[in-house]
């Protein structure tokens, strides 16, 4: 790839201490990408700070889409964290969109996320995040999420957002992942729990992000008060 096409990419800052630096100076848009992580990896922390940042700091819209866990939740977890949310709404630079099926049909299931997909594709924010793909495989057969996830790769690319997809990666028992996301997507960044002499430690990894210059080397994360820091790189031993 040449340096002269590398430089045309646009890339947006994510206002997240470390992370630009390890992504090539920024995420690329248009771009899907997946953020696949342990349980407390802070997975979800990552992804709102990064729409926080581009609204609050650049007036950019985002949509929301939760699947795993009630809209209020997230507000609650992201004001924990200095993020009022509220407050984005209420200047309509953030949409909540929540699904959250434990009762419902396949067939219902299925109809409901793809008028959420719609909805974005109408409202053309510049970031989705959809918490979480894994979710979907709760409520949907493999079969089914995968064009609905290759709907929001084309959607991405159409309106020219940054989309942000959350998976899950269980520390025990199975991945539930449908086997077409890291693939379709144009980025995968992993968050793992590391067993160390001093205790569990949390390092991120960017596999693949496309037309990028990111680093391989893995690092150590921190989630603080004021939310989500990567630190130096970190030797697995």
């Amino acid at each position: 790839m040449s340096g002269e096409r590398v430089a045309e990419i646009k890339r947006v800052d994510t206002g997240v201490p470390g992370f630009d630096e390890i992504v090539g100076g920024g995420l690329p848009r248009p771009s899907a990408i997946l953020l696949a992580g342990n349980p407390g990896t802070g997975k979800t922390t990552l992804a709102g700070q990064i729409a926080y940042h581009r609204a609050t700091r650049h007036g950019e819209r985002f949509f929301y889409m939760t699947l795993s866990e009630p809209a209020d939740q997230i507000r609650l977890h992201f004001r924990l964290l200095g993020m009022d949310l509220h407050e984005l709404e209420e200047r309509k630079l953030a949409t909540f969109q929540e699904l959250m099926p434990f009762t419902a049909s396949t067939e219902y299931v299925r109809t409901a996320l793809e008028n959420m997909i719609a909805k974005v594709e109408s409202a053309k924010p510049d970031l989705l995040v959809v918490d979480s793909v894994s979710a979907m495989l709760q409520f949907l057969p493999p079969e089914q999420v995968r064009p609905l996830l290759s709907m929001i790769v084309r959607i991405t690319h159409d309106v020219g957002m940054l989309t942000l997809l959350i998976a899950e990666l269980p520390m025990l028992g199975p991945v539930r992942l449908s086997g077409v996301e890291e693939f379709i997507a144009d980025g995968l960044i992993i968050l793992r729990h590391e067993e160390t002499r001093e205790g569990l430690t949390t390092r991120i990894n960017v596999v693949k992000l496309r037309l990028s210059r990111h680093s391989r080397e893995h690092y150590g994360v921190a989630i603080t008060d004021s939310g989500f820091i990567v630190l130096g790189p970190m030797r697995l031993e």
